[in-house]
């Protein structure tokens, strides 16, 4: 089996059986396109630094390599993503997106909604560090006409029985 060397944006080099390396559909289809003679090639990855790649690959790995029961694995997986400070979540969301891990790029934009699920626009602004830039005025009247959203997030009931 041949050895694909990975190379990160600050030219780091990571070594992984190809096996692993095509689990990216970026890496597969440039390793199906080039058809490289040798037994090693280096893939330039210029979007991804050496620490998300990294993680990239040791995702791919664990599933590929490692036989873990299901219930493992999502342990696994939670304490992998969850554990990851914002900017570094998102960092890895645009590695697993510009590399196509689909499965990692799904598993870490889901621990991004679970950490605003429920949250007030105030509160999600918060996690997120963005400015309000909207008046006073203008928020009140977002609000109003659209009291349904802020009443099913508020956990007050719009209907009755």
């Amino acid at each position: 089996m041949r050895t694909v060397n990975l190379k990160s944006s600050e030219n780091e080099i990571f070594k992984v059986r190809e096996e692993i390396a095509k689990q990216s559909v970026v890496v597969r289809n440039f390793l199906e396109e080039d058809e490289p003679n040798g037994d090693e090639i280096v893939i330039p990855l210029p979007n991804i630094s050496g620490r998300m790649l990294g993680m990239v690959i040791e995702w791919i790995v664990t599933h590929v390599e490692k036989k873990l029961t299901e219930e493992a694995l999502k342990d696994w997986e939670s304490k992998f993503v969850d554990d990851l400070d914002l900017d570094s979540l998102f960092e890895l969301i645009m590695a697993a997106n510009y590399l196509e891990v689909t499965d990692l790029f799904h598993r870490t934009c889901q621990s991004v909604a679970d950490k605003i699920a429920g949250k007030s626009p105030e509160e999600i602004r918060r996690i997120f560090n963005i400015t309000n830039d909207f008046t006073p005025e203008e928020e009140a009247e977002i609000r109003r006409q659209n009291a349904w959203v802020f009443e099913s997030t508020s956990g007050s009931s719009s209907g009755s029985k």
